[in-house]
Order: structure tokens, then C-alpha cells, then sequence
């Protein structure tokens, strides 16, 4: 636990420091509304993101990683503690004047997250790729080909550069999984501390947001030891939500705040994929722009997202050899590490039907009225009622929008139609819950916030019967202490593994099944890989490349080849 701990002061002190000088430079004419915890940690966390992806392209996330940004950490501190003062005062009076019911409720969050963070990963797919992602970062930053061994290392979430930089396996001597941890507390105890509901006041709709946040986390605790991006994605979704419904709420008629949701919006794109429509909310904030003729401010903005997406991008290219995976049409590049299109094209499927529960890539073209019923059918009871209620709720959803249009209501209702799109997307191409709780949730708590208006103690009531239960049971692992270990947290699970060679290279192959976890490094699940593919160079750190005579064929991902193609 005090491993976890130390790595969550790291976490926070230095995110807080880059956070809150990343808004003050960006965002200093725009108020006092981003100036908050919440925000300066998100934002520091982004900025550390962003630095750690770009170290990872001239060399590993280690030690140096590390020193250097301790290095410009201590001397932005020193800038704030000299220039910023008077509002570093004002910031430290805020905390410390919150009720002694806070300050409890924000330390039995950190109990009940730390044990659910100190245990060992139970996401499959750390396991299968997410662990080796990171290790391969910590040992070498980036590597041409790398999706050539293994194409699960080319979804390159911008998630496992952050996560290497925060493993602190230099200083600890284990790689920690702790920032899922992390990011949960830091979540939770913002989503209950900022709620109208404890502090008795009227509920909004970021309030409902808030409750979905509280519900997405504890349903999905047992995922918080991992080094899986599928959390931060979905939090950084449902953040943006309430965020935006904030400055609504606070009739903030500046268009920044607003611009600054759609800069994270681009970040979670870089995490998952599936994020993607979000960025669709950019429309609202560059309308307002234009009619102000603020194109500096457009150009400014613009300049952002590029700085975010740019490293993200280049990995992309260095990893798979394509702009963005696993679409191989975006293919600009001629280089010799390039992976078969074929097994871009497969993988793409393959997430596609694996998400309709189908698990037959053949199936990939089924309309939707074929793998319904059993894509429902494979959910728990919980899904199944998430399901129900998401899909009425996203009906709602539309008539209310169309309501607000009419009133001209367009901060809102941009709002609703990305909530509407996303559902639409997520449903439509890979609907695994993992992928996408959130845009099942954020209906839901439109709808109900919507209700409340007419039905608020009702609504209240419902909420309370809720979230109590499932938040007790997340706390419920506080009883677990005793049996917690003290000062490590639980390593990454070993598997039995054999040797093979690629140009004299020792690569590791799973004993049973096609997961390696952390320490049989490096590995590939795929036996046939290894005669597919052979190093670049020399040195693992040359990367890998598919052989000349398999070029010209059309292989899936496990090296088979794929000869029934829809």
C-alpha cells in the first residue's frame, strides 16, 4: 500500500503543478471556472501524457523520463510559489475550508480505491498485451514494427506512455499498475464531494452525470488494478459531460471553457478509439468563434489539439506503419516495417464481432437483427437492464433535443446530439460494454435529470436507492485491510512461457493459451508469427518486419492465413 500511495503523491503533486500552469498560461482571461483541483489535475495529467509519448520516441520511460520532469516540475513550483501566491493562497483556502464530512468521505475513497488497487491485475488483457505495452516503453520508448509481433501492441493508447512514466520501476523495483487507482479516487471523490446531493442543494444535470461517474467506477472496480485504457476513457467521456453541463449551469457565455472540453476530447481519443465522437462538440465552441471573428482563438486551440494528437500520431506510424490503426486505407507511409493490411482489416473485424458476442470474424457482415437477440442474450442481468434503460433513455434523449433547438437552446443540445451519436456509434460497430458504458449511462442521466425537474423527490429517492448499495460495496473493501500487504503492491501474474529465436533473438511464446503477462519479455501469443516475421536489424530495438515472401499474402493476426474473406 505504501508503494501505491507514493506513487499517488507523485501523481498528484506533479499533475497539480503542470495542470494548474497549463491553464493559467492557455486560460488566463477566462475566469475563475477552470481554476479548480479537478481541472488542474486532468490537465497536468494530459500535459504528462503528452511528455511522456514524446520522450518515448528518442528513448525509454525510465529513470530519465523522471529526472528530467522533476527537473522542470521543481522550477514551475518555484515560479507558482514566487509569481501565483496570492492564488495559490486563495486555492489552499478552498480545500481547507470543506466540511469534516468531506474530508471523511474523501478518505474512505482513498481506502476502499488503495485496496482495490494494491491487488494484483484481473483484466484479462493485461495479461494478454496491455503489461508487455508498458514494458516495452519502459525498456525502449518505441520500436518500428513492434505491431509485427504482436498486432494488440499497435492500438497504441497515448494510456501506456503515461502509465510507464508513473510505473516507477526504477525506484520501487516492480513495475506498479497504479494509475487506474488513481485516476478512480481522484473521480470518485470529485463526483461525491461536488455533488448538490451531499451538499443539499437543487440537483443539476452534471449532478446525474456525477452519479453515473460514482456508478461507472464502483461496477468496474475490480479493473482498477489494471493498466487497461478502457477506464480513463470512459471517465474522461463522462468529465467532459459534466464539465460542459457546468458552464451551462453556470450560464458561462465564454466560449474557451468550452474549447477546453472539446482539447480532452481530443486526448481520449488518443486513449481509446471509441472516444472519437466526442470531437464533434468542437462544433458548438467554433461557431461561437467565428461569429466573434476570434480566429486567433480558433488557430490557438487548433495548435492545441495538434500538439496532443501529434505524438499519438507518430507512434501510431512507427508501431504499425499506418496513421491510425487499424484502418489500413490511412496509409501514407512507404515504410518496410508496414504491417499486412490483411491483418489490420481482420483485427478491425474482429473487435467488431467479438463486441456483438458473436466471435466468428466470418459474421462480421450479419445485419443487425441477426446478432441482437444473442449479443443481449450474453449480457449479466445488471447489462441487460443498463441496456434497456439506456436505449429508452437515448429515445428521450432525441425528443428533448428536438425541443431544445426549437428554444435555440444550442450549448444543450450539442450536448444531446453527441450523446446521441455516440450511443449510435458505439452500438452500431462494437457494442461491448467495456468499450462503452458511458454512452448508456450519460442518457440515463439526462433522462433523470430531466424527471427531477417534475418528480424531484422521487427521482432523489431512486438515485439514493442506487448509488448507496452499489457505493457500499465498493467501500466494503475496506475491510480487507488487515490482510492487505503493507508496503507492496501485488505484482503482475506470472505465466509459464518457452524460448524460441528470431535472427538469434530470444522470444518468449505462453505454455498454454496466449497470455504472457509482464515478465516473459518479449513475447508474442502466436507461434506462426515467428516465421513470419524477422528483425530489422540486429537488436530488438531495430524493430521487426514481415518477411518478402509473405508480403503479398493476406494473413490474420495469429499468422494464418485468411482465405474466406466477405
Amino acid at each position: 500500500m505504501i508503494e501505491v500511495l507514493l506513487s499517488w503523491i507523485i501523481m498528484l503533486t506533479s499533475s497539480l503543478i503542470f495542470g494548474y500552469f497549463a491553464i493559467r498560461f492557455l486560460y488566463n482571461k477566462t475566469g475563475k471556472y477552470l481554476f479548480t483541483f479537478d481541472v488542474f489535475i486532468i490537465s497536468g495529467l494530459m500535459i504528462l501524457n503528452i511528455y511522456a509519448e514524446v520522450f518515448s520516441l528518442f528513448y525509454k520511460v525510465g529513470v530519465m523520463a523522471c529526472f528530467i520532469l522533476s527537473i522542470i516540475g521543481l522550477l514551475l513550483l518555484i515560479y507558482i510559489c514566487k509569481k501565483e501566491r496570492k492564488i495559490v493562497l486563495q486555492l489552499y483556502a478552498e480545500i481547507s475550508g470543506q466540511s469534516y464530512m468531506k474530508y471523511l468521505i474523501g478518505i474512505f475513497c482513498v481506502l476502499a480505491t488503495l485496496l482495490w488497487t494494491v491487488s494484483a491485475p484481473q483484466h484479462y488483457d493485461t495479461a494478454l498485451y496491455h503489461a508487455q505495452s508498458v514494458k516495452w516503453i519502459e525498456e525502449y520508448g518505441i520500436v518500428s514494427g513492434l505491431g509485427n509481433l504482436h498486432n494488440r501492441f499497435a492500438y497504441n493508447s497515448a494510456f501506456m506512455p503515461l502509465q510507464a512514466l508513473f510505473s516507477l520501476k526504477w525506484l520501487v523495483g516492480q513495475s506498479l499498475h497504479s494509475l487506474n487507482g488513481f485516476l478512480s479516487c481522484v473521480m470518485l471523490i470529485y463526483a461525491i464531494t461536488t455533488n448538490n446531493l451531499v451538499n443539499r442543494k437543487k440537483l443539476f444535470l452534471s449532478d446525474f452525470l456525477k452519479f453515473s461517474m460514482i456508478i461507472y467506477i464502483c461496477i468496474n472496480c475490480e479493473y482498477i488494478s489494471s493498466v487497461s485504457s478502457d477506464i480513463l476513457a470512459m471517465l474522461l467521456v463522462i468529465y467532459i459531460f459534466i464539465k460542459w453541463s457546468e458552464l451551462i449551469e453556470k450560464k458561462i457565455k465564454d466560449e474557451f471553457p468550452y474549447a477546453f472540453c472539446c482539447i480532452l476530447c481530443i486526448w481520449a481519443v488518443t486513449v481509446k478509439l471509441s472516444t472519437a465522437t466526442g470531437v464533434l462538440l468542437a462544433v458548438y465552441p467554433i461557431i461561437l468563434l467565428v461569429k466573434k471573428k476570434n480566429f486567433k482563438g480558433i488557430i490557438g486551440h487548433l495548435a492545441v489539439g495538434i500538439l496532443i494528437a501529434l505524438p499519438w500520431l507518430i507512434r501510431n506510424v512507427i508501431i504499425s506503419g499506418y496513421l491510425i490503426y487499424p484502418y489500413h486505407k490511412l496509409d501514407f507511409f512507404n515504410v518496410d516495417w508496414k504491417m499486412l493490411s490483411s491483418v489490420l482489416d481482420y483485427d478491425k473485424r474482429e473487435i467488431v464481432v467479438w463486441g456483438r458476442n458473436i466471435k466468428n470474424v466470418e459474421l462480421y457482415t450479419q445485419p443487425v437483427y441477426d446478432w441482437l437477440e444473442g449479443w443481449y442474450n450474453g449480457q449479466s442481468t445488471y447489462e441487460q437492464i443498463l441496456i434497456i434503460t439506456g436505449v429508452i433513455s437515448v429515445i428521450l434523449v432525441l425528443a428533448v433535443c428536438l425541443n431544445r433547438l426549437f428554444k435555440k437552446e444550442y450549448a444543450i443540445s450539442t450536448l444531446y446530439i453527441v450523446t446521441i451519436i455516440g450511443f449510435c456509434a458505439w452500438f452500431l460497430s462494437a457494442p461491448l460494454l467495456r468499450y462503452g458504458s458511458a454512452y448508456l449511462l450519460i442518457p440515463i442521466a439526462i433522462i433523470l435529470e430531466r424527471l427531477y425537474i417534475k418528480r424531484a423527490m422521487i427521482v432523489k429517492t431512486l438515485c439514493v436507492l442506487v448509488i448507496i448499495p452499489i457505493f457500499s460495496i465498493y467501500i466494503s473493501k475496506i475491510n480487507d485491510i488487515i490482510d492487505a500487504p503493507l508496503m507492496e503492491q501485488e505484482d503482475y501474474r506470472h505465466y509459464a512461457g518457452y524460448e524460441v529465436f528470431i535472427n538469434g533473438i530470444k522470444i518468449w511464446l505462453p505454455q498454454e493459451g496466449d497470455q504472457a503477462g509482464y515478465e516473459l519479455f518479449p513475447s508474442t501469443p502466436h507461434k506462426k508469427i515467428i516465421d513470419i516475421i524477422e528483425l530489422r536489424g540486429v537488436e530488438l530495438k531495430d524493430g521487426f518486419r514481415v518477411k518478402k515472401e509473405y508480403q503479398g499474402m493476406r494473413l490474420k493476426s495469429d499468422g494464418e492465413e485468411w482465405l474466406s474473406v466477405n
